[in-house]
């Protein structure tokens, strides 16, 4: 008798293929971001001994300016096939093509047998996640450890002992966090998330239910224990301040051009769906002809002076920050965040295929056609997953929230840095993919309902 194939193997096949069509066609110049040539640095320098830095002077500073999971992945690639990036290239969806199993077995598990397959293929041939598998950044490999830990969480819930799950859970989300570390407080979120799942399927007091928490935090906390210890070595070494996790933005031009008031000024624009390039001016949002003209002579200077801000400079945009929230408050303390969370979510994320509405961030131009039918996509997708979060919570809240917990800590946490760049949310892509899939089994549903009543 034969043994059937899992059914999740025509998706992952599928998004494999689709995956691997893309790295073949799209040149590998296009795939880099201005990040790649760190990252590669800092693989060859672990290659070569002299461990994490960019410098290609004997010296070899150590940086803490970027996380260690990913260059070890690129080393690890390196190490086998040699300075290759195709190969890099195939291992990576073959990481994001594995995402489709853990999503599929994960929707089976919350939610059901349809959901399950719809989601696997949402997953596998949607172009966002697939267009970001072959690109050389860390969010591909971030978004296959979330996954992993919330296929391990779901693990964890249905399983007779749960401890070995916690802590695959915990270091999975760990590996993500400290790949993308900006998902820190989401990894809390998660955490507690799955605590209180711990408690109501297996009704732990609460003594209890601080233990799964600690072991999950445990778990957590490993990966970036072996990276803080290096940190505190580094920074004696080189006479350097002590670094937790990551020293983002250490170098010029951040280091003279986003001052306090720099960024406050441009944090107070918001332009939903379309990308705000911080080395220009706004492309729009001014709340007079007077601020546009001030603005545009203050970047004049910014240009002459090569980014660096003179405290004339950052007196001026200060300044201009209050006027703007004294003219226009409801617009820049309400609609301001809400415009901001819709972007996030909403926009044609268009970075995952490295092209823009104006060519802007050392990005290709794209079409106007091709990024609405991106928009379409993506606008569609993250509709059918708010109704499917409504959905899954009349049936299960607890499953809800495993859907949407997360999602909205990150929104809050990218409201409140004032970041524009869609391309964050990736790591999370695979929640929203399963949410999709609970929104349209629903509508489907109801959709042939009306009919089978309609034609009765």
């Amino acid at each position: 008798m034969t043994r059937r194939l899992p059914a999740w193997t025509a998706p992952v096949v599928a998004a494999l293929a689709l995956r691997l069509a893309l790295l073949a066609i799209v040149p590998i110049a296009n795939n880099q971001s201005g990040d790649t040539p760190d990252y590669a640095a800092l693989a060859h320098g672990v290659l070569s001994g002299y461990g994490f830095s960019t410098d290609t002077s004997p010296a070899h500073v150590s940086t803490f300016e970027r996380p260690p999971t990913y260059p070890l992945l690129i080393a690890l690639v390196w190490l086998v096939t040699g300075k290759s990036w195709v190969a890099l290239g195939v291992v990576q969806c073959a990481l994001d093509a594995a995402v489709v199993a853990l999503l599929h077995d994960t929707a089976l598990r919350r939610l059901g047998a349809r959901e399950a397959t719809l989601a696997a293929w949402l997953y596998a041939l949607l172009p966002f996640p697939a267009g970001t598998a072959i690109q050389f950044m860390s969010e591909g490999l971030s978004g296959f450890a979330f996954v992993l830990a919330a296929w391990a969480a779901t693990r964890a819930r249905d399983a007779e002992r749960a401890g070995r799950w916690l802590v695959l859970a915990g270091v999975a989300m760990g590996v993500s966090a400290l790949t993308r570390p900006y998902l820190i407080p989401v990894g809390a979120v998660f955490g507690a998330q799955i605590a209180l799942e711990q408690r109501r399927a297996r009704s732990l007091s609460w003594a209890r239910t601080g233990v799964a928490i600690a072991l999950f935090g445990a778990a957590c906390a490993a990966p970036f224990a072996p990276w803080v210890a290096r940190n505190a070595w580094a920074s004696r070494a080189y006479g350097a301040p002590f670094v937790l996790v990551q020293a983002y933005a250490s170098r010029p031009p951040y280091t003279n051009m986003h001052t306090k008031e720099f960024d406050g000024y441009m944090a107070s624009f918001a332009e939903p769906f379309v990308w705000t390039d911080t080395f220009k001016p706004p492309s729009g949002g001014y709340l007079s002809p007077e601020e546009r003209a001030e603005v545009a002579a203050l970047w004049v200077k910014i240009e002459a002076g090569n980014g660096v801000m003179t405290p004339e400079m950052n007196q001026a945009f200060a300044r201009l920050t209050r006027e703007r929230y004294r003219a226009a408050p409801l617009r820049l303390y309400v609609w301001r965040p809400v415009s901001m969370a819709l972007k996030t979510w909403f926009s044609p994320r268009a970075s995952t295929f490295r092209v823009s509405l104006d060519g802007g961030s050392g990005l290709a131009q794209g079409s106007r056609a091709l990024l609405g039918a991106l928009l379409l996509i993506n606008a569609s997708t993250t509709l059918l997953a708010l109704i499917g979060v409504a959905v899954v919570a009349r049936r299960s809240r607890l499953d809800a929230a495993f859907l949407a917990a997360a999602p909205l800590a990150l929104t809050a946490l990218l409201v409140w840095l004032a970041t524009r760049e869609t391309r964050l949310t990736m790591p999370l892509y695979g929640l929203l993919t399963v949410a999709c899939a609970a929104g349209s089994v629903w509508l489907t549903g109801r959709v042939r309902a009306r009919l089978t009543a309609r034609s009765a």
